[in-house]
């Protein structure tokens, strides 16, 4: 697995910490193949927290974490810990990826606690409605005033589909489809 550890805002990668979450992200190397990459982003929160972050894509399938510590070697731990749940949560999902070749020859640590795994996705509501063209300022008021988390809409600039939600952080993020 290719990874890379970038620091960001009053944050600086130590040697310490770089071996660190190498050590920790080589052993999720079994699952992955080796054109899979991990990206692990770390920063210096304004309560001098250090806020980790980690994406790793293989083969189009993400997976992403993200912690909050004071302590960037414990914040590398949770996050290993975290895809390492998601590996086992999707431990199906991700054997049938394996036969289809997704991923590369590995099974799923036995020692890792299996979380039951969800045969069927139940449907419980349908909306439907109109796609209306917007700027991205008024899709965010329309998400606003609806109270939801994220909000559909074409935009008007471009008359392509775009999708605006609400980030943890509490600020806002636009995806443009």
């Amino acid at each position: 697995m290719n990874l890379t550890i970038l620091a960001k805002q009053r944050f600086k990668v130590t040697d310490e910490v770089k071996k660190w979450a190498e050590n920790k992200f080589s052993k999720l190397d079994k699952f992955f193949k080796e054109d899979a990459v991990a990206r692990i982003c770390l920063l210096k929160e304004k309560n001098d927290k250090i806020r980790g972050e980690v994406t790793i894509n293989s083969a189009g399938m993400l997976y992403r974490a993200e912690t909050t510590h004071e302590d960037p070697l414990v914040a590398i731990d949770n996050l290993e810990r975290t895809i390492t749940r998601q590996l086992a949560r999707h431990k199906t999902r991700l054997e049938k990826s394996l036969r289809d070749s997704t991923l590369a020859v590995a099974t799923i640590d036995d020692t890792v606690e299996p979380i039951r795994e969800e045969r069927e996705f139940k449907i419980v509501r349908n909306k439907h409605f109109d796609v209306k063209p917007m700027s991205p300022e008024e899709a965010i008021l329309q998400m606003n005033l609806l109270e939801h988390n994220f909000f559909l809409f074409k935009e008007a600039k471009s008359m392509r589909y775009a999708l605006v939600y609400k980030r943890n952080a509490g600020d806002y993020g636009l995806i443009e489809i």
